[in-house]
């Protein structure tokens, strides 16, 4: 009989340890649950098809982002070996009219519509836009 309890006792500990073992760790789980989703107005992909990005339109749109009036904030995030990159734009500096026309004239800057995507008004988890 007293064999028999300690068998039990030890058996009911092992099977507690290992469901305490399977459960998240609450402060992991909180870490996973801190990233946020942003909202960005523009993003402007630089692809390659095996030889490089189309540099003209990159140059031309990053000249254009560096001198509009209102400064625009971007973030530029390399993505690949052949120079692939993403432009992250949320024109919080701009009104809604000013908003269509910057993304307009974007569009218009454009030299190969093959490699350069553009998406507007999207969300993304904040740790997608970092390096």
């Amino acid at each position: 009989m007293k064999k028999t309890s300690i068998i039990l006792a030890a058996l009911l500990f092992v099977g507690v340890a290992s469901v305490k073992a399977q459960q998240p760790d609450p402060k992991q789980v909180k870490k996973e649950n801190t990233s946020k989703k942003e909202k960005y107005a523009l993003e402007i992909s630089f692809i390659s098809i095996g030889s490089g990005i189309d540099v003209a339109s990159f140059q031309k749109i990053d000249d254009y982002i560096k001198n509009h009036p209102k400064k625009p904030a971007v973030n530029v995030v390399q993505k690949g070996r052949e120079g692939e990159r993403i432009m992250y734009l949320k024109l919080d500096e701009l009104s809604k009219k000013e908003k269509h026309e910057f993304v307009k004239e974007v569009e218009k800057l454009i030299v190969n519509k093959d490699l350069v995507k553009v998406k507007r008004n999207f969300e993304l988890d904040s740790t997608e836009t970092k390096q």
